[in-house]
């Protein structure tokens, strides 16, 4: 919901994760949730296509909404910005499609580093400050 201002929102359907190159697994094994598996490496307003070519079949996907003072835009099952997981899929297309459980092994991966981050924020002297910031990752 947009309180106060203006916010600009570009949507792609999931079937364009592919073409908005995610950030890959491995990525998210290291950086946890900074990195996500499900969030795209792109610029949509600054494309380039000689690095990332299958943006410009993305594009042709693409929504633009604005939301204003008081408008809301919902967006069933998880909720994140970027490229990420907030879609539904049907349970058989859901077994069966890549980016579905790309998104969920990604988080999977991520369980490491922030156990790691974890345990440096219950050693150190502001404890309530760490695991405050700790949980705001999650």
């Amino acid at each position: 919901m947009q309180f106060h201002g203006a916010k600009r929102v570009i949507l792609f359907p999931p079937s364009q994760l592919y073409n908005l190159y995610p950030f890959s697994l491995f990525k998210q094994l290291i950086h946890g949730p900074k990195l996500r598996a499900g969030h795209s490496r792109v610029y949509p307003d600054q494309p380039d296509f000689d690095q990332f070519p299958r943006l410009q079949e993305a594009l042709n996907h693409r929504y633009d909404v604005l939301l204003e003072r008081g408008d809301a835009l919902y967006t069933p099952e998880d909720v994140t910005c970027s490229v990420n997981r907030f879609w539904h899929v049907p349970l058989g297309r859901g077994l069966t499609s890549w980016s579905k459980w790309r998104v969920h092994l990604g988080s999977l991966l991520a369980i490491p580093h922030l156990l790691k981050e974890l345990i440096k924020a219950l050693v150190s002297g502001d404890r309530p400050q760490k695991l405050h910031q700790w949980r705001l990752k999650l």
